[in-house]
């Protein structure tokens, strides 16, 4: 009786502890905490797919083919706009090449008309010269003939005066110097004489006559001038 009381208690010192309080508390503390949840409970709470939201869902497919059409059809639009604006600069390519072709024919046509003016612009001054040298023809062969020098003076005065009249029509007029004071615009002195009897730079005598074209020098007079000591 006695070693049964000791395996007794024995026995009761070797018994497993009861599981703490505090373990349960903690068991509790992460049931309740807000962490990521398990795959079961993710699953649970996920609501239940509508038949609706599986109809209005587009597959990935469909969407690359739409988006794969739209830049199809810009890309045929920019080649339609990009044979138009061709098509414009080959238009005004060619319209460039014509004008230009036009001006140089112009041009060229402008030029040989220019030399065709500077050959021929004294024609009709050379026509009007004609007749006078016609009159000197006839004074010399009159003058031979007649063997006078009254014909042949009296021919030349005609052909002098002839010669004036022409002159004139054109607007050639002679410019007065004898008697005048020396002016340089009109005047060239060839010879500076002493002279107590007229004024300084008076002209006395005209060496070669000088005209005047229209108000213009056409050639000045070439006169001798009063100086005084």
């Amino acid at each position: 009786m006695t070693h049964h009381t000791k395996q007794d208690t024995h026995k009761d010192n070797h018994e497993e502890p009861e599981p703490a309080a505090s373990v349960e508390i903690s068991q509790e503390a992460i049931s309740s905490n807000d962490g990521p949840l398990s795959v079961e409970e993710e699953t649970a709470e996920k609501p239940a797919k509508k038949p609706e939201d599986d109809e209005n869902t587009v597959p990935s497919e469909d969407v690359n083919q739409n988006i794969i059409d739209d830049l199809l059809s810009q890309i045929a639009d920019l080649n339609n706009q990009i044979s138009e604006l061709q098509k414009e600069v080959k238009t005004e390519h060619d319209h460039y090449v014509r004008t230009m072709a036009d001006f140089q024919n112009f041009r060229r046509r402008n030029e040989e008309q220019k030399k065709d003016a500077i050959s021929f612009a004294n024609s009709e001054l050379l026509r009007s010269l004609l007749p006078i040298v016609d009159n000197f023809e006839r004074a010399i062969a009159s003058a031979e003939k007649n063997q006078g020098f009254e014909a042949l003076s009296n021919g030349v005065t005609l052909i002098m005066r002839q010669m004036q009249d022409f002159l004139s029509k054109c607007g050639v007029e002679p410019i007065e110097s004898v008697g005048k004071i020396f002016d340089p615009n009109l005047h060239e002195a060839i010879i500076r004489v002493e002279d107590e009897e007229h004024d300084e730079n008076t002209i006395l005598d005209e060496m070669q006559k000088g005209y005047m074209l229209k108000g213009r020098v056409l050639r000045p007079a070439q006169v001798r001038v009063a100086v005084k000591e």
